[in-house]
């Protein structure tokens, strides 16, 4: 399996911070944000590894050159001239994907999710694709019914019927390389795609099983001030 890490984002709602730092290598927990990503991949078994680039991309890359507890990694970088949103940052790249199944997570949320459990959860229940999902949690983005089927996901608020749970996207997911290589290859490469309006609203309608694994483990998107505090906090008290 193979995995895709999203670093490419600007980090506008951190600045100044980020007017110097990409939003991936701010530290916490006494490493980068990406660093934590990769423990958690290689703790999986997983360490092919793309990741797409835009903003101050050339210190991610010399991130990696120089780390050297990263040496049993293989990196892909994909570099964005224009940002392509995280359907297109996938799009984009298709050929590093298209040979083995695959995670896409976040560079800016810090996670503490088993992704063997999420591997394993996705293989059993013969899934296309998988998002990992905080339960209960608002603003609601996701619709899953009492079987894990994923039946509505937008960047909205949901009110959760009583016949299905909410949660919201952590920025972790699971496909199997059939989606990227057959229901997503009339997308062109190189464009701007959003992830719920062009890639998961499309699948949805054409019928493609999409799970829903419920997070219950700790989860922060650190993109505020205020949950990068949070963040840092976690770490003073673990």
């Amino acid at each position: 399996m193979k995995a895709l890490i999203l670093a490419a984002g600007l980090g506008k709602r951190l600045r100044p911070l980020t007017d110097s730092i990409p939003k991936s290598l701010i530290r916490f927990g006494n490493r980068e944000a990406i660093f934590h990503v990769l423990e958690k991949l290689r703790d999986a078994g997983i360490n092919h590894v793309g990741v797409n680039l835009h903003h101050l991309w050339k210190d991610i890359v010399r991130f990696f050159a120089t780390t050297s507890e990263l040496a049993d990694f293989s990196f892909y970088f994909s570099y964005e001239e224009n940002l392509l949103g995280t359907g297109g940052a996938i799009i984009n790249c298709r050929d590093f994907l298209l040979d083995d199944d695959f995670i896409v997570i976040n560079s800016d949320i810090y996670s503490e999710l088993d992704l063997k459990k999420l591997i394993a959860f996705h293989n059993e229940k013969g899934s296309s694709l998988t998002l990992a999902f905080k339960p209960g949690r608002q603003p609601t983005d996701l619709k899953i019914d009492s079987a894990f089927h994923i039946t509505e996901f937008a960047e909205k608020n949901f009110r959760p019927d009583s016949s299905v749970q909410g949660g919201i996207y952590t920025g972790i997911s699971v496909w199997k390389k059939e989606v990227i290589s057959t229901n997503l290859k009339s997308l062109a490469k190189g464009k701007y795609y959003e992830f719920s309006e062009d890639i998961i609203l499309p699948l949805l309608r054409e019928g493609t099983d999409i799970f829903g694994y419920p997070h219950y483990d700790f989860w922060m998107d650190f993109g505020t001030p205020e949950n990068l505090k949070r963040l840092q906090y976690h770490f003073k008290k673990k």
